[in-house]
């Protein structure tokens, strides 16, 4: 048992180092990097040291609760799992050719220093959740199967199909009410022959636990048995907050907030809300009606804007018919149409506007969204077939960094580099030139 399981509170810590191992092989390190999740990446000149202490005060993750972050020796741990017995804590520091250099070595005496605003805020969502799984099924018998300590918020997976929102504000209620009661919370180290630990709420042991236990207490409340960090009383957990519920494979997960992170939460729902004022121009109250107000005339000019989208592209194969187009490239056979601040929909009614074209292939790039966009590229049965409509597609969408598919004479892509149009151009006048116009050619003097 570590010692911050045995002192939660204890922010800084003296021990001595049992063993370091410096991971030299770089691939490896990349690999243990991405399998545990450590970001950012190393440096060039970085690497991570493997370093079990005798003991220590950073938690490694265990129970749902992720692991701790703090230095050694004013070296960034990085990363803290549990390897049997042992915490393996991964410590980021330049590389070392002659491990006699390695700012930590076996038997050294070290100051461990956590990083207490994580840790606290651990602690916080931790004993929040004990104390929700616990009112939750004296309330209702919604028994807890697992949980999550996230970034953002957490949730409790409760072994029910639905949870009612008349529920979830009874058990808020509950639990601070609680909150403010300030009932005490207890760690209790046993023996795992004793068997008063078996009357204790438990989702089973780990594997690996040897010799002792712990058991958290909230006074009169709960008693459970856990490996994590916690607080020693309710008043420390300042306030819960349930936020919603959702079904999962016939469970619900309960979603909530404790502690400080209710009061980020406000302070950010706040400037989202000064912001919102601001651009809808409406008081606070009223920013739910002015919203909708601004939907309904959005969806209103989407549709005048499509309305008019799509007479432009009559109006564009009007001239194309005419060949009275201006910006559009002819060689005969291939003919090119680019423009922006259009959507697919433009591109299509101005394929389908023109109706069949045996004899020409069209070329048609649209600028949807910055440099975003679609890619038309349509083939007169006379003049080219299937396979090489593809081949021309594809190359094409090397240019304009694309992926397209063809559907019946039809080849359409999305394309991410639309202001290389030019240089697609210049590409599909060269492949005609070179496959379309010699081959038909070719068939006509051969029918002559």
């Amino acid at each position: 048992m570590f010692k911050c399981q045995r002192d939660s509170f204890l922010q800084q810590f003296e021990t001595v180092v049992s063993s370091v191992l410096q991971l030299q092989d770089g691939s490896k390190v990349k690999e243990i990097c991405k399998s545990l999740g450590i970001t950012p990446e190393l440096g060039e000149v970085e690497t991570l040291l493997e370093v079990i202490l005798e003991d220590t005060i950073l938690f490694p993750e265990g129970g749902g609760q992720p692991d701790d972050r703090g230095t050694i020796s004013n070296l960034p741990v990085v990363r803290v799992i549990r390897r049997g017995k042992d915490a393996v804590h991964f410590v980021k520091c330049k590389k070392f050719v002659n491990e006699e250099n390695l700012p930590i070595k076996p038997d050294d005496k070290i100051l461990i220093q956590l990083d207490w605003k994580r840790r606290f805020d651990h602690m916080q969502q931790h004993s929040a959740q004990h104390l929700i799984t616990a009112i939750a099924d004296g309330l209702f018998g919604f028994s807890t199967t697992s949980w999550w300590l996230g970034s953002e918020d957490s949730h409790i997976e409760l072994d029910t199909p639905e949870i009612s929102n008349e529920q979830i504000r009874s058990v808020e209620e509950k639990v601070n009410e609680k909150i403010r009661k300030n009932f005490q919370i207890s760690i209790e180290i046993v023996n795992l022959a004793d068997p008063a630990w078996k009357s204790v709420r438990t989702r089973g042991l780990p594997e690996d636990v040897q010799n002792e236990i712990r058991i958290i207490s909230i006074d009169g409340i709960d008693a459970n048995v856990c490996c994590g960090t916690h607080v020693s009383s309710l008043s420390q957990l300042q306030v819960i907050k349930l936020l919603f519920s959702e079904k999962k494979k016939g469970r619900s997960l309960l979603h909530f907030l404790c502690g400080d992170r209710v009061l980020q939460r406000i302070s950010d729902s706040h400037q989202r809300e000064q912001n919102l004022v601001k651009i809808l121009k409406s008081s606070s109250v009223d920013l739910v009606g002015a919203a909708e107000k601004l939907c309904i005339n959005l969806k209103q000019s989407k549709k005048s804007c499509q309305t008019l989208s799509k007479d432009l592209a009559s109006l564009e194969a009007s001239r194309f018919r005419s060949l009275d187009v201006n910006g559009m490239s002819k060689n005969g056979v291939l003919y090119f149409y680019h423009r922006e601040n259009v959507d697919l929909d433009f591109g299509t009614t101005l394929l389908r506007e023109l109706g069949e074209t045996r004899d020409t292939i069209i070329l048609v790039i649209l600028k949807t969204d910055e440099n975003y966009g679609h890619l038309l590229l349509r083939g007169g049965e006379n003049v080219i077939d299937s396979e090489l409509l593809i081949q021309l597609g594809e190359e094409v969408c090397k240019i304009l960094q694309g992926k397209g598919t063809l559907r019946g004479n039809l080849y359409q892509a999305k394309i991410s580099k639309v202001n290389g149009f030019s240089k697609a151009l210049k590409l599909a006048n060269s492949f005609v030139d070179k496959f379309v116009l010699n081959n038909t050619i070719s068939a006509s003097r051969s029918s002559i």
